[in-house]
């Protein structure tokens, strides 16, 4: 009885453990331009994948825990993905899209494509088993001028380093051999570029807090691990 007793305990403790830093959250979104509200916004949980509607006068309620990342979208504006705050009311600003956008010379297809083609995976990197994703956040102004080059990276394996995935990013960027054409308006852009190892287990990778943006397509690097290998 008395084991019984304590498998019963330890049940609900876990689950206690796994809920104890859920809680309900409110949100209104608003126009970040007129201030107004944004109504149907989609507000999602990314973790859990579940999703709330805002009202009439833009609010809504999730549950989620303080660790947990929000993504907030809703047709002509651009998507919002952040860390949840720890307070259990906030507001977020949804900004809209412009008519006429910077675009990369061929589309996205070309974009991807050439991203997908010359991105290597670093030798160092891939000789000490490391996987890792790398979002990187530009911006391109209203002439078609690539701005600075920001990360957020995580980056798992033996001698842990996060320089060597940016940079590789970085070389691409700045030698892409087509332009961006000139817009009525600048726009931030978010890249994310995951590099994989096929023999390795692959690690779930964080969910970081972004900036608001539009979100390219996902790049995927492969790399093939030997214990030793040194070679491209």
């Amino acid at each position: 009885m008395n084991r019984m007793h304590c498998v019963l305990c330890l049940g609900v403790w876990c689950l206690f453990a796994q809920n104890v830093h859920a809680q309900q959250v409110t949100i209104r979104v608003v126009d970040a331009a007129s201030r107004k509200p944004v109504t149907d916004a989609t507000v999602t949980v990314i973790a859990t994948d579940s999703a709330a509607h805002t009202n009439v006068l833009g609010f809504c309620q999730v549950i989620a825990k303080s660790a947990d990342s929000l993504r907030v979208s809703h047709d002509g504006y651009l998507p919002a993905v952040f860390a949840v705050p720890e307070k259990d009311k906030f507001q977020v600003s949804l900004v809209p899209e412009a008519e006429t956008l910077p675009e990369y010379e061929g589309g996205d297809k070309a974009f991807g494509s050439h991203l997908a083609k010359t991105i290597r995976y670093p030798a160092n990197a891939r000789t000490n088993g490391r996987q890792g994703v790398v979002y990187a956040i530009f911006r391109i102004d209203s002439s078609g001028r690539m701005g600075e080059i920001n990360f957020h990276e995580d980056v798992r394996g033996r001698n842990d380093s996060r320089t060597d995935y940016s940079r590789e990013v970085v070389r691409v960027l700045r030698s892409l051999p087509g332009r961006w054409n000139p817009s009525a308006v600048g726009q931030t852009f978010i890249l994310p570029v995951v590099f994989r190892i096929p023999q390795l287990t692959h690690p779930q990778f964080r969910q970081p807090t972004l900036p608001a943006g539009r979100v390219l397509s996902e790049i995927t690097v492969s790399g093939y691990w030997t214990t030793g290998s040194t070679d491209h």
